[in-house]
């Protein structure tokens, strides 16, 4: 049997190591819950409002038609959006010129826009409601279309020979004056997702730091309890020989 002496340190550094032991894996689960879900950060949603393709409407005028290409994004940032958002449809629409960033109303009258894709057409159906970061203040806004990552897709815009009666005289000028754009267009409270990702981006070193320390308290713990076999083996009385 070990000495009193040692069997007082032998039972405090026990007290020690089961104390360090409870630290780390605190500190390690406080760490893990604090982690974001996703690896989404934001600098990957400045990417999401950015638009894939743009042109002058005033390039239509006595051309009968024009086509533009937007290629859907596929990179990893793309990835970890779609992956933290869901895949999002994309608007074609009439932009006034910035700083206002106001959409043209679009009812089928004025223009008449086709999407396509590997040779075939996109389904369209009418964006009521404008992409974050645009404002309109009528609807429909546009027209929207689904399409997977790194797909190039060919948006044909052409004007109508007769506008519809409802439309006044001016209309014609502020439509000419826009820009065509095609934004992606973001399903659920984009504003909300915004404020977590800034969140997420204050949480990401507080549970990176949480996780660290976790480890180290418990590596230490692991060395305590090493010692302290290590020290009760050195601390038992040696068999004295046998006399004859």
């Amino acid at each position: 049997m070990p000495p009193p002496r040692i069997k007082r340190r032998l039972s405090a550094g026990r007290l020690a190591v089961a104390a360090f032991l409870l630290l780390g894996a605190a500190l390690l689960a406080l760490g893990i819950v604090l982690r974001p879900r996703f690896a989404l950060n934001s600098r990957d949603a400045g990417a999401a409002f950015e638009p894939l393709a743009s042109v002058p409407l005033r390039r239509l005028k006595g051309r009968g038609s024009i086509s533009l290409k937007a290629t859907i994004p596929s990179g990893p940032a793309w990835a970890r959006l779609t992956r933290a958002w869901g895949d999002p449809a994309y608007v074609v629409a009439v932009a006034f010129p910035p700083p206002s960033n106001v959409l043209y109303c679009h009812t089928g009258g004025a223009l008449v826009i086709d999407a396509s894709a590997n040779s075939r057409a996109l389904p369209l159906e009418a964006a009521e409601l404008p992409p974050y970061g645009y404002s309109s203040d009528c609807a429909p806004v546009g027209v929207r279309f689904q399409a997977p990552s790194g797909t190039t897709v060919t948006i044909r815009v052409s004007e109508r020979p007769s506008p519809p009666p409802d439309r006044g005289p001016d209309i014609e000028p502020a439509l000419w004056s826009g820009t065509l754009v095609v934004v992606p267009y973001w399903s659920g409270l984009v504003k909300d997702r915004l404020v977590g990702l800034a969140l997420d981006d204050e949480l990401r070193p507080i549970s990176a730091g949480l996780i660290l320390a976790g480890e180290v308290v418990l590596a230490l713990a692991a060395c305590a309890a090493l010692a302290l076999w290590w020290l009760s083996r050195r601390s038992r009385p040696k068999p004295q020989p046998g006399r004859i």
